[in-house]
């Protein structure tokens, strides 16, 4: 039978062969996703610190992710894909950022399209590495891109999706979940209350950060701009299912913590470059 009922095969698959060392139990499962937690907050600091060039906002941003634990649904040690889905849309988007040869950034596509066989809403990081790579390398020189997206995301979904793991794959995988979703005003009440009462500031600072970029000589860094928008998105879908754990917030808390201190980092710059104007003019 269809194990994972609603979810993509990846995390269970990529769990086995931590079932040959710790055995086949729920604790297994674990220490996948608390690897992967792990792995977000060293990629959150790498990240950070290499835009920002300082180490102390690098240290901010993972420690806001750590401390965003209860606000999470207590998800990011669970046996659950939600850790790995993120890991694979931030290793993702940093590699294509990072690097330009044409193999390194086909790597990079490929992780965000794993994002989707951890979990679902996936597809979006996937969509918005698309969007970025055929932004930045022009329609022609990124055919390769579009080709690998479409073997790896629809073709191995429809056609070999059902043939490895059962005629109930696409059922479980699409229709079920799909079967969740509604349009409620409650669930998203309960969105805009968490990111209200949780991420306010940062939400504030990331608003005038993906703005910034756009009056910046960032193109580089529009993929982070990108993302956060797929992040958001995930976090509208999750809204469709109200009876869903805050779970489904996870990746976009996660790209709005990384963009947040991205963006209190620039203030912080724009108000001392300010001070220093002030300054000489109020000694004179």
């Amino acid at each position: 039978e269809y194990v994972p009922l609603a979810y993509n095969v990846l995390y269970y698959l990529f769990a086995v062969p931590f079932s040959w060392v710790f055995g086949e139990s729920l604790f297994t499962l674990r220490i996948v996703s608390v690897l992967a937690t792990v792995g977000i907050g060293v990629l959150i600091f790498w990240i950070l610190s290499r835009e920002t060039g300082s180490r102390w906002w690098g240290l901010t941003g993972a420690g806001l992710f750590a401390a965003s634990y209860r606000v999470m649904s207590c998800y990011l040690d669970t046996a659950h894909a939600d850790t790995c889905f993120v890991l694979c849309s931030l290793a993702g988007s940093a590699i294509i950022r990072y690097n330009r040869s044409r193999g390194i950034r086909l790597l990079g596509l490929a992780i965000l399209i794993a994002s989707f066989w951890f979990k679902q809403h996936g597809a979006l990081f996937a969509i918005g590495g698309l969007l970025y790579l055929t932004w930045d390398e022009g329609w022609r020189r990124s055919w390769p891109y579009r080709l690998l997206g479409f073997v790896l995301g629809p073709v191995a979904y429809l056609a070999i999706g059902p043939i490895l793991f059962g005629s109930h794959f696409l059922y479980f995988t699409y229709t079920v979940p799909s079967g969740w979703s509604t349009l409620s005003l409650r669930s998203f009440a309960r969105f805009g209350g968490l990111l209200v009462g949780s991420f306010f500031w940062l939400a504030l600072t990331a608003i005038w950060w993906f703005f910034r970029q756009f009056h910046r000589n960032t193109s580089n860094s529009t993929i982070w701009q990108v993302q956060l928008a797929a992040a958001f998105g995930t976090a509208l879908m999750g809204s469709l299912d109200e009876f869903s754990s805050n779970n489904v917030y996870i990746p976009f808390f996660t790209w709005l913590i990384l963009c947040g201190v991205w963006g209190l980092h620039q203030m912080n710059g724009v108000v001392a470059g300010k001070w220093r104007e002030i300054v000489p003019l109020t000694m004179l």
